[in-house]
C-alpha cells in the first residue's frame, strides 16, 4: 500500500513541471484529455490484478500507479494553470473552487466505492469486491476523457498563451521567501497526515464492527467540510490578506481534530466513534485554509517584492516545489513503514 502510494507522488511531482512547457507544443486540450484517459485506463486496469501472480502484481501495481500518478499530473497541472492564467486577480479563491469540485468526488467515492464493494457481501448480482469499484470509476474517467474531447473548448487560449519555461533565478528566488518554507511544510505535512490518516483509519474503523457502506460515509465527513472550508479561507485571505492568521487557526484545528480521532478524551466505543467522526470533520475544517492560505500567501509575498509577476508561471513554480518535497517526504515514510511491518 505504502509503496504504492510513494511511486504515484513520485510519478506526480517528477512529472508534473514538465507540463506547462509540454502545453505550448500540443495544447491545453490535449495534456487534459489525454491526462484523463491515462488515469482513467490505469485505473481500470488497476481492478484486474488479483487475477494475476503474486510473483508479478507488485511489480505491475507499481507501474499501473505510476502511469495513475502521470496522468493525473497531466490534467490537474494543466488545468491550474489555465485557471490561474484566467483569474490571475483572485488565485486564491479559485484554487480554493477547485478544491472543492475535486471534493465533490472525494465526498461522493467513499460511499459509492463501499457501495459497490459490498455488492459481493450483499450478494447483489454476485459483483462487488475489488474489481467492481476500480472498474466501474475507470470507466466513468474514461468516458469523462471522451466526452471532455468533444467538448473542451480553448481556442483562444491555445492561441494568445505561451506558457514560457521558469528561469533558474526565479526558482531560487522562490525558496528564499519565508512563506515558500511555511507553504512546503503546511501542504506536506498535510498530504502526509492524509495518507497516514486514510490507510491506519480503516483498521480502528473496523473494530466497531460497521459495514462497509457506513465507513464509507464516515471517510465523507472528511471530505465534506474540506469542500466548504478551501473556498471560504480562499476568498476570506484575497479579501482580508491573513494568510497566516488562517494558516495557523487550521493548524490548530487540526491539532484538536487528532486528538479526538486518537480517543484521548472518551473511553466508551460509542462516544469513540462520535470523537472520530467530529475529529474527521475538523480535519477537513482546518485543511482548508492551510492548504488553500499556503498558495495564497506565497503568491502574494512574491507580488508585494516584485520579485515575480503573480501568474500561471509562478503558480507553476510553485506547486513545482512543493510537489518534490512531498514525494521526498512520503519517501522516507514509506521506508519507515516498510521497517514497521
Amino acid at each position: 500500500m505504502w509503496t504504492g502510494v510513494y511511486f504515484n507522488y513520485v510519478c506526480y511531482s517528477v512529472i508534473a513541471p514538465f507540463y506547462p512547457q509540454l502545453l505550448n507544443v500540443v495544447g491545453p486540450k490535449f495534456v487534459i484529455v489525454s491526462g484523463l484517459f491515462l488515469t482513467g485506463g490505469s485505473t481500470f486496469v488497476f481492478g484486474f490484478l488479483e487475477k494475476c501472480s503474486e510473483k508479478y502484481f507488485l511489480p505491475l501495481s507499481v507501474a499501473i500507479r505510476a502511469l495513475e500518478g502521470a496522468g493525473f499530473s497531466a490534467y490537474f497541472t494543466a488545468v491550474l494553470t489555465v485557471i490561474v492564467k484566467i483569474f490571475p486577480a483572485n488565485a486564491g479563491y479559485y484554487v480554493g473552487l477547485t478544491e472543492t469540485v475535486v471534493t465533490i468526488g472525494m465526498i461522493t467515492g467513499p460511499p459509492f466505492g463501499s457501495f459497490l464493494y459490498a455488492m459481493l457481501v450483499m450478494k447483489i448480482l454476485q459483483a462487488g469486491g475489488f474489481r467492481l469499484p476500480l472498474v466501474t470509476f475507470g470507466a466513468i474517467i474514461l468516458l469523462v476523457s471522451g466526452i471532455a474531447m468533444v467538448t473542451f473548448q480553448i481556442e483562444e487560449i491555445d492561441s494568445e498563451t505561451c506558457f514560457t519555461s521558469i528561469t533558474t533565478k526565479e526558482y531560487k528566488t522562490l525558496l528564499k521567501l519565508n512563506s515558500t518554507l511555511l507553504a512546503m511544510v503546511c501542504v506536506t505535512l498535510n498530504v502526509v497526515t492524509d495518507n497516514f490518516l486514510l490507510i491506519t483509519l480503516n483498521n480502528h474503523i473496523k473494530s466497531y464492527n460497521l459495514q462497509p457502506v457506513t465507513i464509507g460515509f464516515i471517510y465523507m465527513c472528511l471530505f465534506l467540510s474540506y469542500g466548504l472550508s478551501s473556498p471560504l479561507s480562499g476568498r476570506i485571505a484575497d479579501i482580508t490578506n491573513l494568510e497566516y492568521i488562517l494558516q495557523a487557526s487550521g493548524a490548530f484545528i487540526l491539532v484538536i481534530s487528532f486528538l479526538l480521532i486518537g480517543d484521548l478524551f472518551v473511553r466508551s466505543n460509542e462516544n469513540q466513534l462520535f470523537a472520530v467522526v467530529v475529529g474527521l470533520l475538523l480535519k477537513g475544517l482546518g485543511a482548508g485554509p492551510l492548504i488553500c492560505c499556503s498558495y495564497t500567501a506565497c503568491l502574494k509575498a512574491i507580488t508585494f517584492r516584485r520579485l515575480a509577476s503573480q501568474d500561471f508561471r509562478t503558480f507553476t513554480m510553485l506547486k513545482k516545489k512543493i510537489l518534490t518535497e512531498i514525494s521526498l517526504v512520503v519517501q522516507h515514510l514509506v521506508s519507515c513503514m516498510n521497517i514497521l511491518e
